[in-house]
């Protein structure tokens, strides 16, 4: 059995050599040492796994502790810098992708918390737009295995922090929130803040009880902007379409929002069929899936499914047809379901 641990710790201190500018003319890459520790991590045996993870998510030689390394640096804005943190996040986001898709996420559990950590830290202090986009891959990467962290409480005190300091949730609003010409601001982040938000209230609903931005209904209320207002960015309205599926795990509205936010669901599906760009997938997959999760919320509000020349259009492309069929039948196996349902919990509120 090969040994994995010299490439890996080789590797290691490659980056940390770039991180730290001990050698940072020696022809060293930030992008071949992360491409060479892929390369190791997709030959480990399964039972490697949890060494392998231990060294690269070593409190102080690891990959978060690397990129801390290189913002500690003066130069911190410096390319080469930029670029290695770049890459680390790249390969974080593809380690805990793959080590999900050999179902041995387990391994990383213990590494959520500080994974977590260091990406909300670094949003808003990264010198780059492209970087501050980077640490959502691992961040919701790390999310996802929330169930595996050894001290759940430990990643609800970071996330919900008891005292009164600004929030993790504050801080992504507050970027949210700035005008959309503000320096720093993009459609993609404003996107990918929208998504953050809403899947936190999918992942802790009961934390995001106590945070007011939920309860008031104004993040449900940006995203019904974005979804709504003619002009907006295609990653931002994907980005606010995958926050409005976590969000509508949560809360509850009225059947006037229902039926709003169903005729807008729609209106964006027509409109892309409309200008048949079957490239821009991600809006239209977002859209579906949003009528897929939330059927029987749809279906009891007795809202109806889009008119026969919506049909008529989408069956004039066949990958759209494809996607769009799938949603109709959810709808018309769930529609009769809901309604019972809803019967069935009027019946017995009323006894």
């Amino acid at each position: 059995m090969e040994d994995f641990a010299p490439p890996i710790r080789s590797h290691l201190d490659d980056l940390t050599a770039l991180a730290t500018g001990r050698m940072s003319g020696a022809g060293l890459s930030a992008k071949d040492s992360s491409v060479s520790i892929e390369n190791v991590c997709r030959n480990l045996l399964d039972e490697q796994v949890a060494g392998a993870a231990s060294l690269l998510f070593d409190k102080t030689a690891g990959l978060p502790a690397i990129i801390w390394m290189s913002m500690n640096q003066k130069e911190r804005g410096n390319p080469s810098l930029v670029e290695l943190r770049g890459e680390i996040m790249r390969l974080i986001e593809w380690i805990f992708d793959d080590f999900t898709g050999r179902e041995l996420q387990h391994q990383l559990g213990e590494y959520v918390v500080e994974v977590v950590r260091t990406c909300m830290r670094l949003f808003p202090v990264e010198t780059t737009t492209k970087n501050k986009d980077l640490t959502f891959g691992p961040l919701l990467a790390a999310l996802e295995q929330r169930e595996h962290v050894p001290d759940p409480h430990e990643l609800r005190v970071l996330l919900f922090p008891p005292d009164r300091t600004l929030s993790p949730i504050e801080k992504y609003w507050d970027h949210l929130t700035k005008q959309k010409s503000a320096k720093e601001q993009t459609e993609t982040l404003r996107g990918q803040c929208m998504r953050f938000l809403g899947r936190l209230a999918m992942f802790f609903p009961v934390d995001v009880s106590l945070v007011p931005i939920y309860n008031n209904r104004q993040l449900y209320r940006s995203y019904e902007a974005a979804l709504c207002q003619e002009g907006t960015g295609l990653p931002e309205l994907a980005g606010a379409l995958d926050g409005l599926d976590g969000l509508l795990s949560y809360i509850e509205i009225d059947r006037a929002d229902t039926s709003k936010l169903f005729s807008s669901l729609l209106h964006r599906l027509d409109r892309w069929v409309d200008n048949d760009d079957i490239k821009r997938y991600n809006v239209p997959r977002a859209v579906m899936r949003v009528l897929a999760n939330h059927m029987p919320h749809f279906a009891a509000a007795n809202l109806l499914m889009p008119s026969e020349a919506t049909h008529v259009k989408i069956r004039e492309n066949l990958e759209s047809s494809l996607i769009y069929s799938s949603a109709r039948r959810i709808w018309e196996l769930l529609h009769p379901l809901s309604l019972h349902h809803n019967a069935e919990m009027q019946h017995q509120a009323s006894g």
